[in-house]
């Protein structure tokens, strides 16, 4: 049955050329069939680019495609498939699917050393808004935690300055001085 009162967003990690998911990645989508048992027509956002040069395949189709050969489900799908990290994929969503998700609650799926990170970028980009996270159990290790603290200080950076929730303002800075999305690292969005 339709819960309009929240949704369902699935972060995705890496694949294969063939559009086959990493370990990982299935993690989070089974995680996400997990979290579904029981409900219908749920509002669900695959995210991922297609960061592969060997293939056409965006990331977030990918993670679509695996979830409908583990869900009998019939659900509302969209594809945020523009973003290219944890940053863009809550930045992306609220610029490009805002009027779907405002006064949701927004429930994360993610991986669980990635729980904190995502939890702050998804609370300053929707600052209005319900989070909860939903972490696929993956393991830590020393490198994931430094990678993830030195993370955060640099989302902390980026947007020093810009008021939470201001989608304007956040999605300028983002395409400005992130180097993911202004052309430093990436082609220009």
């Amino acid at each position: 049955m339709l819960n309009n009162d929240r949704c369902y967003v699935v972060l995705g990690h890496h694949m294969s050329s063939n559009g086959e998911l990493d370990d990982e990645s299935k993690s989070r989508v089974l995680k996400l069939v997990q979290c579904l048992q029981g409900k219908s027509e749920q509002l669900i956002f695959f995210c991922g680019w297609d960061y592969r040069k060997d293939s056409k395949i965006k990331l977030a189709n990918a993670l679509r495609d695996f979830f409908l050969e583990h869900s009998d489900d019939v659900h509302n799908i969209f594809l945020s498939d523009t973003s290219r990290d944890t940053v863009g994929d809550a930045v992306l969503l609220k610029y490009n699917f805002g009027q779907q998700i405002n006064e949701k609650s927004i429930n994360v799926v993610t991986s669980d050393y990635h729980v904190l990170r995502a939890k702050k970028i998804f609370e300053f980009v929707f600052f209005e808004n319900n989070i909860i996270l939903h972490p696929a159990i993956i393991g830590n290790n020393n490198d994931l935690i430094s990678h993830e603290t030195k993370s955060i200080e640099t989302f902390e950076k980026t947007f020093r300055g810009i008021r939470p929730g201001e989608i304007n303002d956040i999605y300028e800075r983002l395409v400005s001085s992130h180097p993911y999305y202004n052309g430093t690292i990436y082609s220009k969005i």
